[in-house]
């Protein structure tokens, strides 16, 4: 029984000790388990880092490498844009050397021109210019001389007759006119400019209309500036009708190769119309071959016609001979039969005998 006890003892002692230790295990094992998750968290943490440190440094080097190359090309752009910079402002200096050039070249061209019969020249020139590039070479003349000696800048041939085109217009008080500041001046040279185109249309309709050298009844005056005709013909309206009265009509530069465009129509349909007339006589010319081409046609025919009846008479004729030979023959061998017969007769009567 004490025994008995003892054991029940022990076991009542043992049983706590054990729990003890087994929840000191557990708690252990916990612990244990808490600083290996720490240390391992603080390798991986470790890790990371370095890891980190290593991308920030790679970052911060491939940044460096990225700065030093824009760096680099932003220098020789730079560079680039500074030789091109340099080049510019060379090429402006040439510019300008050129600009000045132009222009000591247009103010000599300028002093060329105060010459009037200079200035005419120009005129005559671009005239003739612009019925080459208009008109065929055989449509047009310059300098044409009538029969008194007046010698005209050009003429445009027409089937009405020919045309008379005058290039040496005035300009030296339009350009006063314009360039004067004073109002007063300007006034006077308008007046100047007005008086010296209206004598310019007074010479032209004098000099140039000939109806009885086959010029048409009116003549042209060649204005070679847009501004000029412009004051004459817009701002100064009475202008037109004064030349118009005179049979001379005003021509710009514009205006005269419209004018040239309808005369090269004008040509044009002259050639149609003739081409028509042409092609109408060779029609009637045609008609006329084929009239006597009929006649002959309706004599051969009447000939082929008589051939052919006369052809028919001799075949007819031809038949009533062969007929007729046919007859004798066959008469012929009618006769020759009795003839053999009688023969025969005699030669069995002389055998009898």
């Amino acid at each position: 029984m004490d025994s008995c006890l003892r054991r029940n003892d022990i076991k009542n002692i043992m049983q706590p000790t054990i729990i003890y230790i087994f929840g000191g295990l557990i708690l252990a094992g916990v612990v244990v388990a808490v600083l290996l998750l720490i240390k391992i968290f603080e390798q991986n943490k470790k890790t990371l880092e370095e890891q980190k440190k290593f991308k920030d440094d790679s970052a911060i080097s491939m940044l460096n490498q990225n700065v030093q190359g824009m760096t680099n090309t932003m220098g020789m752009r730079l560079d680039n844009a500074a030789k091109q910079f340099a080049r510019l402002q060379n090429a402006l200096g040439q510019v300008q050397e050129m600009g000045n050039q132009m222009g000591k070249q247009m103010k000599d061209f300028q002093d060329f021109l105060h010459s009037p019969k200079l200035r005419g020249n120009l005129g005559e020139q671009v005239l003739r210019d612009l019925l080459e590039q208009t008109l065929p070479k055989s449509s047009f003349a310059t300098q044409y001389r009538f029969r008194d000696g007046t010698i005209v800048d050009a003429i445009v041939k027409s089937n009405k007759g020919i045309i008379p085109i005058d290039s040496k217009f005035p300009i030296e008080n339009f350009r006063k006119y314009r360039r004067a500041k004073d109002k007063e001046q300007r006034l006077i040279f308008k007046r100047e400019f007005l008086r010296d185109s209206k004598k310019h249309v007074e010479d032209i309709s004098r000099k140039y209309i000939k109806p009885d050298e086959n010029t048409v009844d009116f003549a042209l005056m060649y204005i070679p500036s847009e501004p000029i005709y412009y004051e004459l013909a817009i701002k100064e309206g009475d202008f037109i009708a004064y030349a118009e009265e005179r049979k001379v009509l005003l021509v710009s530069p514009n205006s005269f190769y419209y004018f040239l465009r309808i005369i090269l129509l004008g040509l044009e349909g002259q050639k149609i119309e003739e081409r028509a007339k042409s092609i109408m006589n060779n029609i009637k010319a045609l008609k006329q071959d084929t009239i006597r081409f009929g006649g002959d046609v309706r004599v051969l025919n009447k000939h082929l016609t008589n051939a052919k009846n006369t052809m028919e008479t001799v075949n007819t004729g031809f038949s009533m001979i062969e007929n007729r030979v046919r007859s004798f023959e066959l008469i012929e061998s009618k006769t020759v039969e009795p003839k053999d017969e009688i023969k025969k007769v005699e030669e069995e009567l002389e055998l009898i005998e």
